[in-house]
């Protein structure tokens, strides 16, 4: 027993906590940061697909006619995708910021969920860079229809294309594009730094087990 006691109540030695803590540290405040950004993006880009390019018109006024009015606007599979990956990207980084900010990783597996999770949200955004992308494209072509903008007349309706709609879908391809690169940089950071992480964690917990055993010692011996 007492061998026991001597053995958790030998403290660690402070260069090799120190040596392990210090990139423990360094890594915190960079993954931290990347959530951050990645929560503003993600936000950001959750205002611009529900507020300007779910089912948005391709020209203004929209198309009014049986079958056709869908092909002139923004159909329901890319508003369903773009605004399902960008609820899914808020989500897994206000998880993510959470689960480091308040030093919750501290299991192997919970930094492989959340590693699985970003690698998943990351590829959903590297989709959306093509969805919007093409979008752009497309809008852009249509202005290219005659110097006038004119795409057709339509029951003695002129209509012309929505330019404020170019703008949200650049906005959108870009956000996405930041969104992909922190989702990859924070999953690189799990793979390259991940056994530094759970090492620091282990000792930390045997520090925090031997403080504990420190103060039960004098209890028992009375």
């Amino acid at each position: 027993m007492n061998d026991s006691n001597s053995y958790y109540s030998s403290p660690l030695d402070p260069e090799i906590s120190s040596s392990v803590s210090r990139p423990y540290d360094n890594l915190h405040t960079l993954l931290s940061w990347f959530h951050g950004l990645l929560i503003l993006s993600s936000a950001w880009y959750c205002y611009k697909v529900f507020g300007g390019a779910a089912e948005a018109c391709y020209v203004l006024p929209c198309y009014e006619g049986p079958g056709l009015q869908a092909l002139w606007k923004v159909n329901k599979g890319v508003t369903f995708t773009g605004e399902s990956s960008g609820v899914f990207s808020l989500t897994h980084a206000l998880v993510g910021w959470w689960l480091v900010t308040y030093h919750k990783m501290a299991h192997a597996f919970v930094m492989g969920v959340l590693a699985g999770c970003t690698l998943c949200a990351s590829l959903l955004s590297w989709n959306m860079i093509w969805v919007w992308g093409a979008e752009w494209n497309l809008l852009g072509d249509l202005t290219l229809l005659n110097p006038n903008n004119t795409i057709f007349d339509e029951s003695g309706r002129h209509m012309t294309i929505n330019r404020p709609l170019i703008s949200v879908f650049q906005q959108l391809f870009y956000l996405s594009v930041a969104i992909c690169a922190l989702q990859s940089g924070i999953l690189i950071q799990f793979l390259v730094n991940g056994s530094t992480w759970i090492r620091t964690f282990r000792i930390r917990a045997e520090e925090q087990t031997s403080s504990l055993v420190d103060e039960l010692t004098p209890l028992q011996r009375t």
